[in-house]
């Protein structure tokens, strides 16, 4: 009985099926697996003391994988390519701030490094002096205290990307706001920016919303997403489509 014509090149693919079907369905499947990454890095308290157990979260649409920091502070993640965010919740010792970076995009197979430094909580009470009615603003705690703020910086094709500066003080001017970081006597705790893949730390930064300008002074140091660093005394750098373009 005749299934099929053994001559012209509907008969060489069925060979080639009947053949090998082992490894036509293995790339297939290959090809169906969507790309994964992997991330990684150290989380530790400044300047180097590492941190065990901390709880590494990241979370993606309709996924949330969480991994923790071992006996080195070491932590590693293999994920699906996508958008993602990232908290870093230390466990002790207690009093440390909660790392945050806010939306991210991997789009292909790669390998990321982001060390992470966690800082003690600062207690900061504003008192309001006997008699007074003054209630304190939220923007004046944040002026005295610190706090985060978020920047909507969308990208040309639609991804709602944020830029996130966590500053320790904040001066209010007509032109916007510049975000310090704050010295102790055991330790410096800059301000921090994140934005997408990109990661700087500095004494001083202003940012500039309508023209997506951001300026930092002050032992500067900025990281791509392969843990690569450049330090300066400052940098500027345009923030648009999911990149940090430095221009001086």
């Amino acid at each position: 009985m005749n299934w099929v014509s053994t001559s012209g090149p509907a008969s060489v693919v069925l060979l080639v099926l009947l053949s090998h079907p082992a490894s036509f369905i293995r790339s297939a499947t290959q090809a169906a697996q969507p790309q994964r990454f992997n991330v990684h890095g150290r989380v530790s308290i400044y300047p180097n003391d590492a941190i065990s157990d901390a709880k590494v979260i990241f979370k993606g649409e309709g996924i949330s994988e969480t991994v923790y920091t071992d006996e080195k502070g070491i932590y590693e993640a293999n994920l699906p390519a996508g958008f993602y965010t990232m908290f870093v919740v230390p466990r002790t010792p207690r009093g440390l701030r909660t790392y945050q970076r806010p939306l991210f995009r991997v789009t292909a197979s790669t390998n990321i490094t982001w060390d992470v430094s966690v800082w003690p909580r600062v207690s900061c009470d504003l008192v309001v002096p006997a008699g007074s009615e003054h209630v304190i603003t939220e923007e004046e705690a944040g002026d005295a205290c610190g706090g985060r703020e978020l920047f909507p910086v969308p990208s040309q094709d639609g991804v709602p990307f944020q830029l996130l500066i966590d500053y320790r003080a904040r001066q209010r001017t007509d032109r916007g706001s510049i975000y310090l970081s704050r010295s102790l006597q055991a330790f410096r705790d800059p301000v921090f920016v994140a934005y997408n893949l990109f990661t700087l730390e500095a004494d001083r930064v202003t940012y500039d919303e309508k023209t997506r300008t951001l300026e930092a002074k002050g032992d500067v140091v900025a990281f791509n997403e392969k843990g690569e660093k450049q330090t300066a005394e400052s940098m500027t750098f345009r923030i648009e489509n999911g990149e940090a373009n430095r221009v001086h």
